[in-house]
């Protein structure tokens, strides 16, 4: 292909170009003249008008390359051009090994480095073939392998490192880093606890035993800590009966809590402690809630479910004679009315008594009496079923010269019979008598397992009994001293 240069010749094989005669073929030797592709694909009518002086280089990596000189183009000299040489020598490249730390127990880390600087366009992954390796160095110098290190200071030593590029356009400076092997302190402590027990770490455990962790620290295993846990188990706390109970007023209610060996009590009506209340059975005086905890020997304790009592209504019991009025002397007129008393809010019903024993049909709120004796009336209140048994009237017939009211023997019942320990003592004097009297419960040998003082109210003593823990099984003797009488019994312990 020819194209035409300003009046010129061709520019074909380094032909002459510009208008000089001096523009030959000997002058222009060394010369290069570079067109573009625009000019080179041009149309034919286009001319290349304007010349630049470009020098040029054959390289530009390491090594020695020739320099062509840019053609100058003049009408009064005749100019001749050499080549010259240019020299290009690798770069510094420096690779510091970065410091690290070893894991616990002296594991060696991943050792890394930074490359620093770069030419141009330059990084890793164009430049470096393989490597850099690295040796750990002791204080001493030594080789320490690639196995676990002692704990100490250790020098990371990069080299090795080969460059994609030959001959390479670095020349590699290595420096070392610093490998830092924490020390492992081991420590331990005594731990106890109930049923579990959370270890500082977090970890929750129910079963005695050797727990150990280890902490770390910026400069590897700091500590490992060893915990030594007993774990004992509470004595569990349950109340029977349970639930909620509703019971007439005045009725014992007997809450009982699990026993065993070792196990003391502390009873809590609601939030608060009730003072001497420590045995394992408590007699509930009150409506409110109430709970047990118990300890065990083990330092352990446990707290109980709640049972809530509440006391149903019971009615007053008492009698008034109607007639004669306020005299209940059949000397009058051959009879005494009585009355119980009513209320004008709940639906009562009655039973009446004569010493000690109920009369047969008599159950409305009036009744006649036409014989001397101790009455008395049974008051319920029939919406809740709770009843009270009234102070005894005397019936008495003056006419005759010596009293012929019937006087029963007193009357000591204990029930149940054989007990488990709780029992009931009930002392029936018919009369209306009233006082302390004396409780003793004593084995064969005369010994007393109980003492007691318990009133006496209109000739009755009524007295739930609870025989300590610990007491053995056998026979036992009750006695109640009262105004100078000794009233006897026995009752047979089983449990």
């Amino acid at each position: 292909m020819e194209k035409a240069m300003v009046n010129g010749k061709a520019m074909v094989n380094g032909e002459a170009s510009v208008n000089s005669s001096s523009f030959n073929d000997e002058t222009n030797e060394n010369t290069i003249v570079i067109v573009d592709s625009l000019d080179v694909y041009g149309a034919d009518s286009d001319s290349i008008n304007a010349f630049s002086s470009v020098n040029m280089i054959t390289g530009f990596t390491v090594g020695t390359w020739l320099i062509a000189p840019g053609v100058l183009v003049s009408e009064n000299l005749d100019i001749n051009y050499g080549l010259g040489n240019l020299t290009i020598v690798p770069e510094i490249l420096t690779v510091k090994a970065n410091d690290a730390l070893a894991g616990c127990g002296g594991v060696q880390p991943v050792y890394t480095t930074t490359n620093s600087i770069y030419q141009i366009q330059d990084a890793d992954s164009n430049v470096i073939e393989s490597g850099p390796v690295f040796t750990i160095l002791d204080q001493s110098g030594a080789d320490a392998g690639n196995g676990n290190l002692n704990p100490g200071i250790y020098q990371i030593v990069p080299s090795g490192i080969i460059q994609k590029q030959e001959p390479a356009n670095y020349v590699v400076y290595y420096e070392n880093g610093t490998l830092t092997v924490g020390n492992v302190v081991s420590s331990s402590y005594n731990a106890a606890a109930c049923d579990s027990y959370t270890l500082p770490w977090g970890q929750s455990v129910s079963v005695s035993g050797a727990y150990s962790h280890t902490y770390t620290n910026s400069i590897g295993c700091d500590s490992v800590v060893t915990a030594n846990v007993t774990i004992s188990n509470s004595p569990g706390a349950n109340v029977t009966p349970a639930g909620t109970i509703m019971e007439c007023q005045g009725i014992p209610v007997v809450l009982s809590a699990n026993t065993g060996a070792g196990l003391t009590y502390q009873w809590y009506k609601g939030p608060t402690q009730i003072s001497g209340a420590t045995n394992s059975i408590y007699v509930v005086p009150n409506a409110k809630n109430y709970s047990v905890v118990v300890n065990g020997s083990n330092g352990c304790t446990s707290t109980s479910n709640i049972v809530s009592v509440t006391r149903l209504s019971t009615p007053n019991a008492n009698i008034i004679v109607v007639n004669p009025d306020n005299n209940p002397d059949l000397c009058i007129n051959g009879k005494v009315k009585l009355r119980g008393n009513g209320s004008s809010s709940v639906s009562l019903g009655y039973q009446w008594r004569l010493n000690g024993t109920d009369i047969l049909g008599a159950t409305n709120r009036d009744y006649v009496a036409l014989v001397e004796g101790n009455y008395r009336v049974t008051v319920t209140n029939l919406s809740t079923g709770c009843f009270r048994l009234s102070s005894a009237v005397s019936v008495i017939n003056s006419c005759r010269e010596a009293a012929l009211t019937e006087i029963q023997p007193p009357l000591l019942t204990m029930y149940p019979n054989p007990t488990d320990g709780n029992f009931m003592l009930h002392l029936n004097l018919y009369d209306q008598s009233a006082g302390d009297a004396v409780v003793q419960v004593y084995n064969v040998l005369g010994q007393v397992v109980l003492d007691e003082n318990v009133p006496v109210m209109d000739g009755e003593l009524l007295k739930e009994i609870h025989l300590q823990e610990g007491v053995a099984r056998a026979v036992y003797f009750v006695s109640v001293i009262f105004n100078g009488e000794v009233y006897k019994g026995q009752i047979i312990y089983q449990h």
